[in-house]
């Protein structure tokens, strides 16, 4: 699974953070995690919305 953090405030601490906290999950899968505004690849941002669910 993907998932793509936005927010410009958001910074690779967070990211490492988050990571590790999902490392650490009992989730069935494994997650990928790119901070939007640190991607300068389009294609991957496309296939990222393309293929994404929304989680709030």
């Amino acid at each position: 699974m993907d998932i793509m953090l936005e927010g410009n405030a958001l910074t690779f601490d967070d990211l490492a953070i988050i990571q590790d906290k999902l490392e650490q999950s009992t989730l069935p899968f494994t997650v990928d995690i790119v901070l939007k505004h640190q991607t300068q690849s389009s294609e991957i941002i496309t296939r990222i919305r393309e293929e994404a669910k929304q989680v709030k």
